[in-house]
């Protein structure tokens, strides 16, 4: 999700000031994040806040995409998902992830479409 589009309203970034010892300088994807978060605990949704290091073991990435670690590394085999070798065990970079999840929700959310398209036209509901 683009958080710019989600919350136009936000400015580039804020500073929070509490006395004159300490200053809290937020840049503005992280007040969009924070933003985010507290509109889902508006909604009286659960929140869970965590840190994600910028690479991650493959058992650890097959985990974060919900699948089973063989079909993860078949996944790298194939190249669709670009990983690096340290220390002889791969290492998958999680924006690499991220994108991957992206394009294969877009994928399905479109081939849905296209399923629901062709239904309609096979019912001539005539969207």
């Amino acid at each position: 999700m683009d958080r710019s589009r989600a919350f136009p309203s936000l400015p580039a970034g804020v500073q929070l000031a509490q006395l004159e010892s300490l200053k809290v300088e937020i840049p503005a994807q992280a007040l969009a994040a924070l933003a985010e978060a507290l509109d889902q605990i508006a909604k009286g949704r659960a929140v869970d806040l965590q840190g994600v290091p910028p690479e991650v073991a493959t058992r650890e990435a097959a985990a974060l995409l919900n699948l089973p670690h063989p079909r993860l590394l078949q996944l790298l085999d194939d190249g669709a998902i670009a990983s690096r070798m340290a220390n002889g065990r791969r290492r998958v970079q999680v924006v690499d992830l991220v994108a991957y999840r992206q394009a294969a929700q877009a994928e399905a959310s479109s081939a849905a479409m296209d399923e629901l398209t062709g239904e309609s036209e096979r019912l001539n509901l005539g969207y």
